[in-house]
């Protein structure tokens, strides 16, 4: 319901060029209130009035539509790797796993660890979702450089 209330006022702020999912808040660390309200480490965004600058750098980049928003493959010298220089790139999503994984461990002070471990399950089910793109990807590249070396 709450995330419903967000998703109409946040289709009324021109600030925001796509709209997050649910589960891609959840894995911003965003919390959304009763109100629709945007909830992130201890303040209040009015969803439909907040300026994307007001807003911290961790959570402009939900709210704008990014390229190449999937980990790619690449081959450098024959060698099929994943596309780190990315900034949505698997090794972005290493970054993302262990610092979920440290606010579990260690939590901030006054942290609802029943909403962390929602967001927790959230992120992990996203990595999921990526890391097998990204193995489809890999084992696709491996089959184009075997068909292109003349193995069957």
């Amino acid at each position: 319901m709450s995330y419903e209330l967000f998703k109409k006022k946040a289709m009324l702020n021109d600030q925001f060029e796509v709209i997050p999912s649910n589960t891609g808040l959840l894995a911003g660390g965003v919390i959304i209130d009763k109100d629709g309200y945007i909830q992130y480490k201890g303040k209040t965004y009015i969803t439909n009035m907040v300026k994307l600058v007001d807003m911290p750098e961790k959570l402009q980049h939900l709210f704008v539509e990014q390229k190449n928003q999937l980990p790619t493959v690449g081959t450098i010298g024959g060698i099929i790797t994943a596309d780190d220089n990315k900034k949505d790139g698997l090794s972005s999503l290493n970054k993302i796993l262990f610092e979920q994984l440290q606010n579990i461990v260690d939590p901030d002070d006054g942290t609802d660890m029943q909403q962390e471990l929602k967001k927790a399950n959230a992120v992990c089910n996203v990595a999921d979702k990526i890391i097998g793109i990204a193995d489809l990807s890999l084992k696709a590249e491996m089959f184009i450089q075997k068909k292109k070396d003349g193995f069957r």
